[in-house]
């Protein structure tokens, strides 16, 4: 098992080296991927408040509480999308520019590093498309 752990990190390393092997070596991230990082995440703290608000909201509901959840499910069904749209060109980016090199640390610190990565845009790919699919398919 660990062994396979091993092999699928060394695949995703060097996966982007391909891309950004001729570039200088960084030690700091680009502008570009610094803006999405702070754009996604910002937006991700909107994703998860207005979601959680609107689901919270249940029952029997007054004129003005059914127009503020729609006007939140609205907001994060817009914001989801612009998640969406705004990955392809943040991976772009992050297989084409150099990025600085992890700090030396033990071996399980560096995989829970690229796991906690893969899982991330994991979900960033994930949770908008499961979301656009729920709301096409619950009318």
């Amino acid at each position: 098992m660990f062994r396979f752990v091993k092999n699928c990190t060394n695949k995703f390393k060097n996966f982007g080296k391909r891309f950004n092997s001729t570039l200088p070596e960084t030690e700091t991230y680009a502008k570009s991927l610094q803006f999405f990082h702070w754009f996604q995440g910002i937006a991700m703290t909107g994703l998860i408040a207005s979601g959680y608000k609107a689901s919270t909201m249940r029952g029997k509901l007054t004129e003005e509480e059914k127009e503020l959840k729609g006007n939140l499910m609205g907001m994060h069904k817009s914001i989801g999308l612009l998640m969406l749209g705004a990955l392809f060109p943040r991976i772009i980016f992050r297989l084409t520019t150099k990025i600085p090199k992890a700090p030396k640390g033990p071996l399980w610190e560096r995989l829970a590093g690229t796991t906690s990565h893969i899982a991330l845009y994991s979900g960033l790919v994930i949770m908008p498309i499961t979301g656009v699919t729920f709301g096409y398919l619950s009318g």
